[in-house]
């Protein structure tokens, strides 16, 4: 399972032009992508604000910017007093097609992001009406999504400062002065208003958006509801009968514990209903083969039979695999091949278990093979075999 940290949070990252995923985790101390930036003088002529450059990949050896986490957490929460300050001395605006750096709040363009400026205005009534719409939702609560967007809205203040405040799908704003993104009061006015006056796309990105949501709903749901229905019958009081994403996954009597002691009790319970080991692990791969959307699995329920069965005797698992590889169902199969090639086996074998010889693994092949589906757990077992060949 994918352990929680109090110090280390998954960040979806969307840019919302061109529906690029990535993973960023604090503190930031994995490969980074740097965007470099370049602002031209002059934004007028049809030349971009914000020059697209490559994105470096820098190393771990090569010294990757790090998230100062001490700094975010003194970085003072969303207020409107903060706003108006800087509303009040607003000289003018160009609304921009860049994103803002997540870690140091710089714009950068690149991909579908062309880095022009969609429109710029300095007139009392266009300045008062952005002004206007630029109300949010105070709360001390973490309102961040941490996705991108765009467009930028760069504001140039009477005394020259730069203040930069992306607009965020799901109706935020972020500022790099803020903890938090912010709610708007009111984003769709806000959306529409940028529409009218120019800024291309935001109402079909954000229907796209919603569609790409509704879709990644809806599999996780199937999954999650898969995975209670292919349990052991001794295991589904630990978890709801039909779980979303929206709900707590366990039951009340079990949602507070932490994942080793659910893992505990978990094997109490199997032991109760299969007192022998065989059976156990028997019933254990034939639940994991049986899972048909692991891409879609809850983080919390993420391959729980493999981690189940490398709580057992591992000699005795490589022994019943031995014994019954000729006359395995189709799904126990498919759950010894995602076992043995699984990360988690991986992690506590780093060098592959080396009884797991030829014979072994080319019946492994051949089971998964036959079930004329499971492309992609064949293909995840050759690989394991091409990594840990003896």
């Amino acid at each position: 399972m994918i352990k929680g940290d109090a110090e280390e949070m998954r960040l979806k990252s969307v840019v919302v032009r061109n529906q690029v995923r990535a993973r960023i985790s604090f503190p930031l101390t994995l490969l980074i992508s740097i965007q470099m930036f370049c602002l031209a003088e002059d934004a007028g002529h049809g030349e971009p604000a914000v020059q697209p450059k490559k994105t470096v990949q820098l190393s771990v050896e090569n010294k990757p910017r790090k998230f100062d986490d001490e700094a975010w957490q003194r970085k003072p929460l969303p207020s409107q007093k903060m706003l108006d300050d800087v509303l009040k001395n607003l000289k003018s605006v160009r609304v921009i097609d860049c994103g803002l750096d997540l870690i140091d709040g710089k714009p950068y363009a690149g991909g579908d992001l062309t880095g022009k400026v969609f429109f710029k205005f300095s007139d009392s009534k266009t300045l008062k009406e952005f002004s206007d719409f630029l109300r949010i939702r105070e709360s001390d609560k973490n309102t961040s999504c941490f996705y991108g967007g765009a467009p930028t809205c760069e504001l140039t203040l009477a005394d020259g400062r730069i203040v930069r405040l992306l607009w965020l799908y799901g109706g935020l704003i972020r500022w790099h002065d803020w903890k938090y993104d912010a709610h708007l009061q009111n984003p769709r006015g806000f959306m529409r208003w940028l529409t009218d006056h120019g800024v291309t796309g935001l109402y079909r990105e954000e229907q796209e958006q919603r569609e790409y949501n509704r879709r990644e709903y809806e599999g996780v749901k199937a999954s999650l509801e898969e995975f209670v229905r292919t349990a052991p019958k001794s295991l589904r009081v630990f978890f709801r009968t039909e779980p979303t994403i929206l709900k707590e996954v366990r039951t009340e009597k079990y949602k507070n514990i932490t994942e080793e002691q659910l893992l505990e009790l978990a094997k109490i319970a199997l032991n109760k209903q299969f007192p022998s080991v065989d059976s156990q692990i028997g019933v254990l791969f034939d639940w994991e083969g049986k899972l048909t959307h692991t891409e879609n699995h809850h983080f919390s329920l993420n391959s729980f039979p493999i981690e189940l069965l490398l709580n057992l005797d591992q000699a005795k698992v490589l022994k019943w695999t031995r014994v019954n590889s000729l006359s395995l169902s189709s799904t126990q199969w498919v759950g010894v091949s995602r076992y043995y090639s699984s990360e988690y086996f991986e992690s506590k074998f780093p060098s592959g278990y080396k009884l797991l010889d030829e014979k072994l693994r080319s019946r492994i092949r051949r089971g998964v093979t036959a079930t004329g589906k499971n492309k992609t757990d064949l293909e995840n077992f050759k690989e394991f075999e091409t990594r840990k060949r003896i």
